[in-house]
């Protein structure tokens, strides 16, 4: 409804529905999440993924919550120095949320500060430290303890004001005790902040050791002129650690200061809001200066920037490039490349680093897909989310009707993806899956993509999608994002 058009109370209205129909489902997926737990039934992938891409992405996402509150969120994985690692990735994500979901509700002003760090043990064991550490509102010492207890809060009054279900530290508390065997460790100064550390245990990745080394920036000088000092330490960790030698000032007059000095810096980080004078100022000053104007620039800004303020705005300015903090890794990769243009193996950089690719939407426009679900409102849902996409959509009720669907479909319009809906009378996703495979609805239909739609809420759920010949699935309710990335995925980019 909300992409129809709406009056202002109407889309008022839907928006509260919304809001209310998210914290309920929250609370369903924490009752279960934790039930499992409890009934010790909760089991955890070992898949290879790329970490640093994980932390990088997870950051990018939670600093525009942060931000929207006037907070800094600040992402440290200097001390992560391998790409790939085996664990469940799902499960770590959660932790992460529930963490550092916490400290920007508890947190009115100031930052968030996201440390990491993983050391390597015998027997490929990867041991992986994290501190979320924030300005909010603190903990009384007493009820310290009380945190971790199943729906439970600080206080009553702490519900009442900020909401929630006192599930999600409980929840993270018991998956880190499951990953890396010891409970979350918490450390509170009331009216101060809060941190909250945590270990958890990963398998060494045969990915990880085909990654390039960081490679040396020896030699490099640069600057980072940036008034948050934890940001500013977190971007000089990382260059260090690649070989940089790095000067921080934490205004735009000291900057100037220092360069009238030295001048020979081969690059300058710049952040956008500074006090006195802010970093489109201090470039416009030194674009002035003769030993100042070839010095590469970077803008360091917000994810909702100032109106009208674009790459090609930061480009007219002087600078090479610019990027939305928190920094992540492939960001200080891509603006090093940028800065000394040189081969791609002379400058440092992770597996995988590469910032995403913008999701082009219009690429799934006229793709042909058949929508397999036997409850009408999914239907409905379903086959709004697809039309947004510009998708041609058929709808069948259960896995019968999708063999018909597919053994009636064109030659000159066949079906390029199902989506199929696991529990349905006559014949379920489960088996339908099976005779889409073995060839009943076509021979050229026995490997088109099948992503399951599954409530997810049942242990083995995932695996048995898998085992009978699904190529993915998607939780339900469908999260149209989610949606988009899977389309995209099997229709755009798989090879």
């Amino acid at each position: 409804m909300l992409n129809e058009p709406l009056s202002e109370q109407q889309s008022h209205y839907v928006t509260l529905a919304l809001s209310s129909a998210d914290t309920l489902l929250t609370l369903l997926n924490d009752i279960l999440d934790f039930s499992k737990i409890d009934a010790d039934k909760l089991s955890l992938e070992k898949v290879d993924f790329n970490i640093g891409e994980l932390l990088g992405e997870f950051s990018e996402a939670m600093a525009l919550l942060a931000q929207k509150k006037g907070l800094e969120l600040i992402l440290d994985q200097s001390g992560i120095h391998q790409a790939h690692v085996i664990g469940d990735p799902n499960r770590f994500k959660q932790i992460l949320i529930n963490l550092v979901g916490n400290a920007v509700k508890f947190t009115h002003s100031g930052e968030i500060v996201i440390q990491v760090s993983i050391e390597e043990r015998d027997n490929e064991i990867l041991h992986f430290s994290g501190e979320i550490s924030d300005t909010g509102i603190g903990i009384p010492h007493e009820k310290i303890d009380r945190l971790f207890e199943a729906f439970t809060q600080a206080d009553a009054s702490t519900t009442r004001k900020y909401g929630g279900t006192g599930l999600g530290l409980a929840i993270a508390n018991r998956l880190c005790q499951k990953m890396g065997k010891q409970p979350i460790q918490v450390e509170s100064i009331l009216g101060e902040g809060s941190s909250f550390k945590f270990e958890l245990d990963f398998t060494s990745s045969a990915q990880s050791n085909a990654v390039k080394s960081i490679l040396s920036l020896e030699g490099k000088t640069i600057l980072i002129v940036d008034n948050n000092q934890h940001g500013s330490q977190a971007i000089s960790n990382q260059l260090q650690y690649w070989g940089a030698s790095v000067t921080q000032v934490n205004d735009a007059k000291s900057a100037l200061d220092l360069l009238k000095s030295k001048p020979k810096f081969h690059m300058a980080f710049i952040d956008r809001n500074m006090p006195y004078m802010d970093g489109c100022e201090l470039a416009k000053t030194m674009r002035t200066s003769a030993s100042l104007s070839t010095i590469p620039l970077i803008m360091m800004t917000s994810f909702e920037p100032h109106k009208g303020e674009d790459s090609t705005f930061f480009k007219d300015l002087g600078f090479i490039t610019s990027f939305p903090k928190p920094a992540t890794l492939s960001d200080l990769s891509n603006a090093t490349t940028l800065a000394f243009k040189s081969p791609a193996d002379d400058i440092s950089e992770l597996d995988d680093a590469a910032p995403p690719k913008e999701t082009k939407v219009h690429e799934l426009a006229q793709a042909r897909i058949l929508l397999v679900d036997d409850v009408m409102i999914n239907q409905l849902i379903g086959v709004s989310m697809l039309e947004e996409f510009k998708c041609q959509v058929d709808v069948a009720e259960n896995g019968i009707e999708a063999l018909g669907a597919l053994n009636n479909a064109t030659d000159n319009a066949p079906y390029q993806l199902v989506l199929m809906d696991c529990q349905m009378p006559k014949m379920d996703g489960y088996e339908a899956t099976r005779q889409i495979r073995a060839s009943a609805g076509g021979a050229h239909y026995a490997t088109m993509p099948i992503i399951a739609m599954t409530a997810n809420a049942m242990k083995g759920d995932k695996e048995h999608c898998l085992e009978v010949g699904m190529d993915d699935y998607i939780s339900k309710p469908i999260d149209p994002e989610i949606l988009k990335e899977k389309l995209m995925y099997w229709l755009v980019k798989k090879p």
